[in-house]
């Protein structure tokens, strides 16, 4: 596979190298830094990353901090930190998914009156000798099958980028955290391989 990504035996490598820990949460979030949002270039980052990989492939994320970062409890907090983060987003789009599958519902129940009002609506027109009558019945039955197809598209197109994207965030919430202290510039092993900097305040 052509990809900017290293690879570790199995597992695939997402490389981000920071300046600060802070760096890795949303400044705008006044929360701790276990249970903030992830800074938007950094999500942003690693959503792009996983979704350039193969799927059924295991991912890894890499922090990359200088040594003078390090500190007691510091690695848990931003293992932490990751996995709350994805968990929340995975936990949200299961909340999308279920909420338009209702929707599906709703819009097929209330299709499926319109459409047997039009059926009805339709036998009855019909029964009528005359040309109008017959171009009515015909598009009675045409506006039925279109206010159909709204539920169709959602029940058998719709939902699949939200089933996706909620296996994408579950898939992150899972994903290994490694925090490396390196001295002077934070560097990947590796320098051919992708690697993101953050540089925000």
């Amino acid at each position: 596979m052509n990809t900017p990504y290293r690879r570790e035996g199995d597992t695939w490598q997402i490389d981000l190298r920071l300046e600060h820990l802070h760096q890795l949460a949303d400044p705008r979030d006044p929360s701790p830094l276990a249970r903030r949002d992830l800074h938007p270039d950094a999500e942003h980052y690693i959503l792009d990353a996983c979704r350039e990989l193969p799927p059924q492939d295991p991912v890894a994320l890499n922090l990359w901090l200088p040594a003078d970062e390090h500190s007691e409890g510091v690695i848990e907090r931003a293992r932490h930190a990751v996995c709350f983060h994805f968990a929340w987003q995975a936990e949200h789009s299961q909340r999308r998914l279920r909420e338009h599958l209702r929707q599906a519902r709703n819009a097929s129940l209330l299709g499926l009156g319109f459409m047997a009002v039009c059926m009805l609506l339709h036998n009855l027109i019909a029964t009528l000798d005359n040309l109008l009558a017959q171009t009515l019945a015909e598009g009675l039955m045409v506006i039925g099958w279109v206010a159909l197809w709204r539920p169709v598209e959602m029940y058998l197109y719709d939902w699949w980028p939200l089933r996706r994207e909620c296996r994408l965030f579950e898939r992150l919430s899972r994903m290994p955290v490694t925090l490396h202290f390196t001295r002077g510039e934070p560097r990947a092993p590796d320098p051919r391989a992708a690697t993101r900097e953050l540089r925000t305040g």
